[in-house]
């Protein structure tokens, strides 16, 4: 009788995985479709929401060159709003220069245009309820006002302006932006998110605003042209790595009374004969304090 119960028992459970295995497929491949004025594109389609979702095609490169995303496509006849850039999407398409995403497009997945190097303007069509874009640059809309600066185009050169109504930067919004030379932070923004910097190895100047209380880990990694830094009073705290590999650093300025708390790994790379700038006031305090005390030329500000 045990027997027969455990091989009915066996049995159900291989008809469970059967079952299972039934119901879950794996996607099939993204097809190619088009939209009338528009680039080619690779979509998957939801059925029941009649969605469309711009998928990575095959191959590198498979984009160049400037990429109108139809804001929908035709498929068997029937027609799909595109809804949704998946992650990935374009990632390494490295000779795409310029990609227009349509006003029906409200979510983007991470690293879209990572490894986008010659990608200039990210345009957004006028009436998109998420997104927009500035001078090529890619926003989301956080209210009427404000703004998080999503992506910084890789292949955008010169100084930047971050606008006054963003409060948030994305992490990694600039990560290897090579020909990105000078960055003005607006006040409102209070973090500087991990990696937004990381590798932008042309930023020679960054101007970094009195409303930042942190900047995350690996922030500024890798800024090997970074000749100074000034860090606001209003900057608590400093994560690992934030500074790490900007050998360029000719000197560091910190304005607030109260070292800002580091670690060991903040400054790594960084030469610790370089002046360190400081208010008269917390010289010795900075002498002493975990991280700080590494340099071993504390002045005042006063010397400079």
């Amino acid at each position: 009788m045990m027997k027969i119960c455990l091989l009915t028992f066996l049995g159900s459970v291989l008809l469970s995985f059967s079952t299972a295995a039934q119901i879950y497929q794996k996607p099939e491949e993204p097809e190619q479709v088009s939209g009338n004025g528009s680039s080619s594109i690779c979509c998957y389609f939801d059925e029941p929401s009649k969605t469309a979702i711009v998928e990575r095609c095959s191959g590198k490169d498979s984009h160049s060159g400037s990429v109108i995303i139809p804001g929908e496509v035709w498929r068997d006849g029937e027609k799909f709003v595109v809804r949704k850039i998946n992650h990935d999407a374009f990632k390494n398409c490295s000779n795409l220069t310029s990609v227009t995403i349509p006003d029906s497009v409200t979510w983007l997945g991470l690293d879209v245009f990572c490894g986008c190097s010659a990608l200039t303007a990210i345009n957004v069509a006028e009436g998109n309820p998420a997104y927009s874009s500035e001078d090529g640059v890619l926003f989301f809309k956080l209210s009427q006002k404000e703004r998080t600066l999503r992506e910084f185009p890789k292949g955008k050169a010169g100084k930047y302006n971050i606008p006054d109504n963003v409060v948030n930067i994305a992490g990694y919004a600039f990560e290897e932006c090579r020909r990105l030379n000078e960055v003005v932070i607006p006040y409102g923004v209070t973090n500087i998110r991990n990696c937004t910097f990381k590798n932008c190895d042309s930023l020679t100047c960054v101007q970094i605003s009195n409303s930042v209380k942190i900047i995350e880990e690996k922030a500024f990694q890798g800024c090997s042209s970074l000749k100074e830094i000034t860090i606001p009073k209003s900057v608590k705290v400093i994560r690992s790595k934030a500074f790490a590999e900007c050998g360029a650093l000719k000197s560091i300025t910190s304005w607030n009374t109260t070292p800002p708390e580091i670690s060991q790994s903040t400054f790594s790379s960084v030469s610790k004969t370089i002046p360190v700038y400081v208010p008269a006031e917390s010289v010795e305090t900075y002498k002493k304090a975990d991280g700080w005390s590494e340099f071993c030329n504390i002045v005042a500000t006063s010397a400079k």
